[in-house]
């Protein structure tokens, strides 16, 4: 990963000047999970490699492992981490859950997903005494509007407008003048929506209007489907059921019955 650590502004855009790279890591001894962020030490450290850390220090509250230019690491014994240790994917990897645009209140990391309706110049803040940039994007879908304030790096994201996409690990704020607001992170990203096939199965269904059913799949994720076509996809609403869906901006476009293994 990497921080640009100084930006220039001009015509209402950005650039980098100066970036530093770094990585992030979830260190395990078999028993805890630690994440800490490495600046110094590319190809000292490998993936499934372990080590005798020393010289690193405890910052911040709550604790955190900072591991600065003056540690050093020691190849020792490989140590043997339980594969039930999960934290490790979690702590470097935390989950972004498709999120509906008019949802109120905290979520977690979210993603949402809409169609780009409008786009702010960018703009400088200054957070903890450095200047950096900041630009909002309006997203649409099913009537339903979000604000997401673009944050450092991905101000230099290629958001146009009409294009439908999808952006990751967003955090939600709520305050009286402003109402719900969405800001990225250090973990987000944006892509265009495509049309998607995949394997999915559905545990329930809530009819929503007379003409759109929303599911709900067994890893809590929703989707919509055009209430006539769930009706030819489910007639007897017996559930759990497999389908193979073509989906496009959380909408069910397609599907057919996948037969059980």
């Amino acid at each position: 990963m990497s921080k640009v650590t100084q930006w220039s502004f001009e015509n209402g855009g950005c650039a980098a000047e100066e970036r530093r790279v770094w990585y992030l890591c979830a260190f395990s001894d078999g028993h805890m999970v630690e994440k800490a962020h490495l600046y110094d030490f590319r190809g000292v450290v490998e993936e499934g490699g372990s080590y005798i850390l020393k010289g690193y220090n405890i910052v911040s509250n709550p604790p955190r492992l900072a591991v600065q230019r003056e540690a050093t690491f020691y190849n020792t014994t490989p140590i043997v981490v339980s594969q039930e240790l999960e934290e490790a994917q979690r702590i470097a990897f935390p989950e972004s859950r498709r999120t509906p645009l008019q949802h109120r209140g905290p979520s977690g990391l979210a993603t949402l997903v809409g169609r780009v309706v409008e786009i702010s110049t960018v703009r400088r803040a200054v957070v903890k005494r450095e200047t950096v940039p900041v630009r909002n994007v309006w997203i649409e879908q099913d009537g339903c509007r979000a604000t997401l304030s673009l944050w450092r790096e991905a101000t230099t994201w290629e958001v146009r407008l009409g294009q439908m996409a999808i952006f990751t690990h967003l955090t939600s704020t709520v305050s009286p003048n402003f109402g719900q607001q969405w800001s990225t992170g250090n973990y987000s990203t944006m892509e265009e929506e495509t049309e998607v096939i995949r394997i999915i199965k559905v545990i329930g269904a809530s009819i929503l209007e007379r003409k759109e059913v929303e599911i709900l799949l067994e890893d809590l994720d929703v989707h919509k489907v055009a209430a006539d076509v769930w009706e030819v996809i489910c007639p007897q609403r017996a559930y759990p059921i497999s389908l193979k869906v073509k989906t496009k901006a959380g909408w069910i476009v397609c599907a057919e019955a996948e037969a059980e293994e």
